[in-house]
Parts: structure tokens; sequence; C-alpha cells
């Protein structure tokens, strides 16, 4: 079994990389723009995800937090763990006056757990707001790299039923913001004008790396 999971890890490790040179040896090809009008499309749609407070939630939020006595907050972040996955992020929720309890808006940081079969309404704000003329930057940078494929921001392979994708990453760019050369964009800052929207499942509010390379390396 070994020997035969070691042939078919080889094989798929093969077929990646002959994908790869295949997808950096032609030229690029992406609608930046409709990639782009897609994700703008998702913030309209997406303006407000809705949960019942169930048993399973509660259960659930004793268990994250580890206490008996439960607030809003916990129970909210119990509830849409995808849009709050910390403690944090649920606090600024309801301070803001995201969060509404069978249709009344709460927005006190001590507000109690809310009753079983309670309908709770968070309003989502997206994390960041798409940079004016995305897809067109990221033309111009393709455009005034094409004899450097490796310099280019580009897709080498993509599963948009599921979301996920390999993306070419140009070297002397940070992956991830940080806390210096803040007039530039980030890699990642570019990927909503490269991969649109998983067809399946709950989007992310926009694409994230998950694999960080350093500023000076591409891949």
């Amino acid at each position: 079994y070994a020997v035969s999971s070691a042939v078919s890890i080889a094989l798929v490790v093969s077929t990646m990389r002959g994908r790869i040179r295949r997808a950096l040896s032609s030229p690029v090809s992406c609608d930046c723009g409709a990639v782009e009008q897609q994700w703008e499309t998702l913030d309209q749609v997406r303006q407000y995800v809705e949960a019942h407070v169930t048993e399973q939630v509660m259960e659930e939020a004793e268990h994250t937090f580890a206490r008996k006595k439960l607030f809003l907050l916990h129970v909210a972040s119990a509830a849409f763990p995808l849009h709050l996955p910390t403690l944090s992020a649920a606090r600024a929720a309801v301070k803001r006056g995201s969060i509404s309890v069978d249709g009344l808006c709460v927005s006190s940081g001590t507000a109690v757990a809310p009753p079983l079969g309670a309908h709770l309404s968070l309003r989502v704000v997206a994390e960041r707001r798409l940079q004016r003329g995305l897809g067109q930057k990221l033309q111009e940078w393709n455009s005034d790299r094409s004899n450097k494929p490796e310099a280019q921001m580009r897709i080498l392979f993509e599963d948009n039923n599921v979301g996920w994708a390999v993306v070419n990453k140009p070297p002397h760019m940070q992956s991830t913001p940080c806390g210096f050369r803040k007039e530039n964009l980030v890699f990642e800052a570019y990927l909503p004008a490269l991969l649109p929207p998983p067809r399946n499942g709950t989007a992310r509010a926009r694409p994230t790396v998950c694999h960080r390379l350093d500023f000076r390396v591409s891949g």
C-alpha cells in the first residue's frame, strides 16, 4: 500500500507541475472587470444573514466560550461562525447595531442571551471595500510584465465549485497587509479581480491567502 500510495502521490504532483508549467507559458486570460463585479454584486445580495437560536447553537456557545451564563455576543458568534469567528468580531457587531433579535436591533454589549427559538439577523459589513478600478490595475500590472510570466498574477489551477485556487504571486510584493508599504496594493488585494466567488457553499467576504510567501519570493 505504501508503494502504491507513493506512486499515486508522485503522479498527482507530476500532473500538477505539468498544469502549472502550461499555465505559466500560456497568455493571461481573465475578464478582471467581470470578476470584480461579481464580488460587488455579492456584497449587495448578502447584506443580511439569518439564523435561529437552537439547542445546538447554545451548546456550541457554552463549549466554545467555556461558560454557562451566555450573552448575546456569545450566541451570535456561535450562530454566525463564518461572519463572527471571534468574540471581538461579535462584540463589534453588537456595538454597531448590526444584530437584531426578533426584529429588534440590540446594541448593548451586555445584552443577555436570547431564548431558544429567537430569530437572529446579522447585517453583514464587507471586510474590505474593493479598490476602485482594481480590475484595470491588475490588467495593467500583467500587461507591463508580458515578457515575464513569473512576475504576472495569474491562476495556475482553480476549483470554482468549492472555492480554492493556486495563483502565481510576483516577487517583490507583500502577500498580505503589513505595517509598512501601506501605499502599495498587496497580493491579496488583487485576488477579487482574479478569482470569482465559489459556485457552492458560503463565500468569504473576499478571497484570502492561505499560504503566505515572503516579499521577495514568487511562486
